[in-house]
């Protein structure tokens, strides 16, 4: 039996201000000061050979993590041209975080303090009416999960993250290159192409006292493709029609802090699309329509153990809707109609991921039909 209660609390105070010219030139300064802290209290009670519960000796039974972080930035924008628009930004975050208990000695904190340059510069350039090309360099700066500062166990999985105060902010070089176009009466889409360059990738590795966690890989690389668009069909006749779709897709590479080896980012997300046939009929409050998703996850990395997650199909609904239900909207949908259910693989290696295949568990689950009614609305 593993008990964990966790606080976490988190205080932001922000401030903005803003002007403009009449020369199309933008400026914006702001700053924000931000505390967070997260504490951890847990226990942890093992049985063996039939014998009663009794508490076991973990690490950090009692944990606190806390962060003080303050934010200034500058940002300025301007038209150069009646096509051309340029945006630019530039701040600096300096945060400390500090830890006390869990690992550590009684009495005893452990505090980091890192300052970190960051902003963006934007330009868009309006090819002709509704084509709109858009470029951005960014140097992004990720914040820090404080779970991933204090143990946890999931007795479910027989699956332990050990804790390591050691871990700094992800941080990356992000290059984005976007064209949108609008249709006009036929609609609308956008295309965006991006890729990173990622420095002290948020990661699991193996820790130096055993076991392993969250801690910082040195780079990584990722890219990829995303879309959207809207086709209305009135055009052609089929008034009230459209047809919705997104999605992307994503490659990443980083080097295994285990085996050396190239792979994705741990658990990375390889695909996704959503696509929405729906149809308004004219004159009236009445709507109807299908939607149908689907999305791949990578492996999760484990010290000895690998897991994959999958979906048998994609998850799709049929809907109909009534617009004015007493001034609500209200709708009656039937999900699942591919049946989609999701099976779990976990292989298993001793004594770690560089020996052999030990074993293997697999789970699968069904979900069946299911039906859904709604109401949202003002009254």
């Amino acid at each position: 039996v593993f008990n964990q209660v966790i606080d976490e609390s988190e205080s932001i105070l922000r401030s903005e201000y803003s002007w403009s010219n009449t020369a199309g030139r933008d400026w914006q300064i702001a700053g924000e000061v931000a505390l967070n802290t997260l504490e951890s209290d847990a226990d942890f009670f093992e049985a063996f050979d039939f014998a009663p519960l009794g508490p076991d000796q973990i690490t950090d039974p009692e944990a606190k993590v806390e962060e003080l972080r303050g934010e200034v930035s500058a940002t300025y924008g301007r038209k150069l041209s009646e096509k051309l628009t340029l945006q630019t930004s530039l701040g600096l975050e300096v945060s400390e975080i500090s830890q006390s208990g869990g690992e550590l000695p009684d009495g005893l904190e452990f505090s980091q303090t890192f300052t970190i340059p960051k902003g963006f510069v934007s330009a868009s350039y309006t090819v002709k009416d509704g084509y709109v090309l858009t470029g951005r360099v960014e140097r992004v700066v990720g914040q820090l999960n404080f779970f991933d500062f204090i143990s946890s166990s999931n007795i479910n999985d027989d699956v332990g993250r050990n804790a390591n105060p050691d871990l700094s902010p992800q941080k990356s070089w992000r290059v984005e290159v976007e064209a949108e176009r609008n249709f006009g009466e036929w609609g609308a889409g956008s295309v965006k192409i991006f890729g990173e360059d990622i420095e002290d990738v948020v990661d699991r590795i193996p820790l130096p006292g055993g076991g392993d966690g969250v801690g910082n890989i040195d780079s990584a690389s990722l890219f990829g493709i995303e879309f959207s668009s809207t086709l209305k069909l009135d055009p052609i006749g089929w008034n009230g029609v459209q047809i919705e779709a997104s999605g992307d897709y994503q490659k990443s590479s980083v080097t295994d802090p285990l085996t050396g080896e190239d792979r994705r980012l741990n658990n990375d997300d390889i695909y996704q699309y959503e696509i929405e046939f729906r149809h308004d009929i004219p004159n009236t409050n009445w709507a109807w329509g299908v939607y149908l998703e689907q999305q791949s996850e990578g492996t999760s990395f484990f010290i000895d153990q690998t897991e994959d997650d999958s979906f048998s199909s994609a998850f799709s609904f049929v809907f109909i809707e009534h617009k004015d239900i007493f001034g609500m909207t209200g709708f009656f949908r039937l999900d699942n109609l591919l049946n989609r259910g999701d099976t779990s693989r976990r292989d298993f290696f001793d004594p770690d991921r560089t020996g052999i295949l030990s074993g293997q568990e697999i789970r699968r689950r069904k979900f069946g039909d299911m039906i859904t009614f709604g109401l949202s609305g003002s009254f």
